[in-house]
């Protein structure tokens, strides 16, 4: 097991961050689609054009997100993580890779099924764990020292 385990409070500080992210993300490339769905109907009535916009924007959003998502958890960093400086890695210190990254990434939305008991569940696990963590054998550990455990350096003296 790793050493330096992400406590609770920062991942969800870097969840926060990434939810932002991907948010931000998925709206632009959402609004994108769009216009490039918008601008092949060409001949479609509106009832038709909204339609495939609808679907269209969607399936695209769903399939943009779940790849981002896979591909972050295979390199074993988010953006939240990366700047509260945390890492998803597995067992022996590697990155997750693609099987752990896609494990990851199916197990996140169960963690949150029941109330959200999944990713809470890090906040009392002795291994500090979420249950999509646990599917795919995953830890997120810190990758800066925590500040509360560095000792300030002591003044110099001087002899008089």
């Amino acid at each position: 097991m790793p050493e330096d385990l992400a406590g609770f409070w920062r991942r969800l500080g870097a969840w926060l961050i990434d939810l932002l992210v991907v948010g931000v993300t998925g709206f632009l490339l959402a609004f994108w689609a769009a216009i490039v769905i918008q601008m092949a109907g060409g001949d479609l009535d509106d009832r038709e054009l909204s339609d495939r916009l609808d679907n269209g924007t969607a399936a695209f959003g769903y399939l943009a997100a779940f790849g981002t998502l896979w591909a972050f958890n295979a390199f074993g960093w988010t953006p939240g993580k990366q700047a509260l400086g945390l890492r998803i890695v597995r067992e022996g210190g590697q990155r997750p890779g693609i099987s752990a990254g896609l494990a990851r990434t199916i197990g996140a939305p169960l963690s949150g099924l029941v109330l959200g008991l999944g990713y809470l569940w890090a906040a009392w696990d002795g291994r500090k764990q979420t249950w999509h963590d646990k599917i795919a054998g995953t830890f997120v550990v810190r990758t800066q020292p925590d500040s509360s455990r560095v000792v300030a350096p002591r003044r110099p003296t001087h002899p008089r």
